[in-house]
């Protein structure tokens, strides 16, 4: 099945407040406001949370949260999103369902507001909401605070990571059985580790991932060194085997005459022994 992904972005006027430093210090702390977050699946269910405040006119990350780097506004969402999703972090205010093409929270105080999704389907086709940051309020271009927000999404493929295993200078009957290997999202093991082997051709592929940054790794092998490439979403391990130094000759001498010379050298004492006696 052919799995594709809405990811629900935030508008160029709206994330501007979070690219930049605003004065909220007018604004009356006391007043809520609504988020309507417009998605063409209906039935998909919006979990809203609160994630930091504004004060003084700073943007202040909730101490869950204040090491996630904010640099980058999409990552740190992403960031976020899988702590909460890990547990024991975040807030949840309220959840809502898209209907009629819209999921909408109600009294919302000032504050700076994480929205993630459920996965949903629609005639066989999974999606999967990006989860994007915003603040309630909003200002408009005439510097009026707007508390009713509203926010649009766009379409995007969804990913397959897939993973290639290739053997190099070695011999067959000297490879391992199967070799681990690990999906990785942000610096964590991400499902269930997989083992590569003869009979899946040593190769695999994850479906029905959300866009991000997916990475793998490999168990290492004593008898090979290592390298991991990347080809669009296909990631080659390669193993090359770990072979003797050449030098012009042949190294299998040398291993008997060292043998011949330990022989030679027991004996040597034997003889000296005896002359002794």
């Amino acid at each position: 099945m052919k799995t594709k992904v809405l990811a629900c972005r935030v508008t160029a006027m709206l994330l501007a407040v979070l690219l930049v430093c605003l004065s909220f210090a007018s604004a009356d702390a006391e007043e809520v406001g609504t988020l309507a977050v417009s998605y063409p699946v209906d039935g998909t269910v919006f979990h809203i949370y609160s994630v930091g405040s504004l004060k003084n006119g700073e943007i202040v990350m909730d101490t869950a949260f204040k090491y996630v780097d904010t640099s980058d506004y999409a990552a740190a969402a992403s960031t976020m999103a899988d702590m909460i999703r890990r547990g024991g972090v975040g807030e949840k205010l309220a959840s809502a369902t898209v209907a009629d093409g819209k999921a909408v929270f109600r009294d919302l105080p000032m504050a700076v507001y994480l929205v993630l999704g459920d996965p949903s389907e629609l005639d066989g086709v999974r999606y999967w909401p990006t989860p994007f940051l915003l603040s309630v309020p909003q200002k408009d271009d005439a510097e009026q605070f707007l508390w009713d927000v509203s926010v649009s999404g766009k379409k995007e493929m969804d990913m397959e990571i897939s993973v290639v295993k290739r053997w190099v200078g070695d011999i067959v009957i000297y490879r391992p059985t199967g070799i681990t290997v690990r999906l990785m999202h942000d610096g964590k093991i991400y499902g269930n580790p997989v083992v590569l082997n003869y009979t899946n051709n040593w190769s695999y592929m994850w479906e029905n991932l959300p866009p991000d940054n997916w990475y793998v790794t490999e168990d290492p092998s004593p008898r090979y060194t290592t390298t991991i490439t990347r080809e669009g979403n296909t990631f080659i391990i390669t193993n090359t085997w770990k072979k003797i130094p050449q030098t012009g000759q042949l190294w299998w001498p040398v291993s008997a005459l060292a043998l011949t010379g330990l022989v030679f050298i027991c004996l040597g004492l034997l003889r000296r022994r005896n002359d002794h006696a």
